[in-house]
């Protein structure tokens, strides 16, 4: 499979300026910090999100992960999110 992950020159000034990112889960407002999904290796930046190249659909993996808790409820079909402290 291809790497996925998209990268770019930028130097520390503007990988300083990016910002966090918001979105939203159904009612509920997530932020990602900048240190979790743009990162930055000498000159390069890395978008850190994944994707399928056939799909339009970005995967809120590991990025995600770490800045918040999931507890996945099978059972009734429900996921609880919230703040990871970590």
């Amino acid at each position: 499979l291809p790497n996925t992950l998209m990268a770019c020159d930028c130097t520390k000034a503007e990988h300083l300026r990016v910002p966090a990112i918001f979105f939203k889960i159904g009612d509920d407002d997530y932020m990602i910090s900048r240190e979790n999904w743009f990162e930055r290796v000498g000159n390069q930046c890395t978008i850190k999100f994944m994707h399928s190249p056939h799909e339009e659909q970005w995967i809120l993996g590991l990025n995600f992960f770490h800045s918040y808790y999931t507890v996945f409820d099978y059972e009734n079909m429900r996921i609880g999110i919230t703040p990871s402290i970590n």
